[in-house]
């Protein structure tokens, strides 16, 4: 998982400004949905994995990220693209990173 999560870095990027919403999409990509389907784990996140200051981000983007796993003709990101144009998603994160 951890490599594919390296990866991903590579393929979702964008601006300073979508830093944080960059990480949180390959976090719920790699550290949570494919960690669930891996370990055919019973009980979905949240707990959301990894990074603590990413969570309230997470959390704001989960009822988009389930609607887009129901849809599989859009790719990823266009799902980022739809996050931030059409659902104006409060990208600033106001908690300090510290890990």
């Amino acid at each position: 998982m951890y490599l594919w999560h390296e990866i991903l870095h590579s393929y979702i990027t964008g601006s300073r400004a979508t830093e944080f919403l960059n990480h949180a999409l390959v976090k719920l990509i790699t550290d949570n949905e494919l960690r669930e389907k891996l370990n055919n784990l019973s009980q979905a996140y949240p707990p959301f994995e990894g990074h603590s200051y990413l969570i309230p981000l997470e959390t704001r983007i989960l009822p988009y990220w389930n609607d887009y796993l129901k849809n599989p003709k859009k790719g990823i990101l266009e799902f980022r693209r739809m996050l931030i144009e059409e659902k104006k998603l409060d990208l600033e994160d106001k908690t300090e990173k510290k890990e």
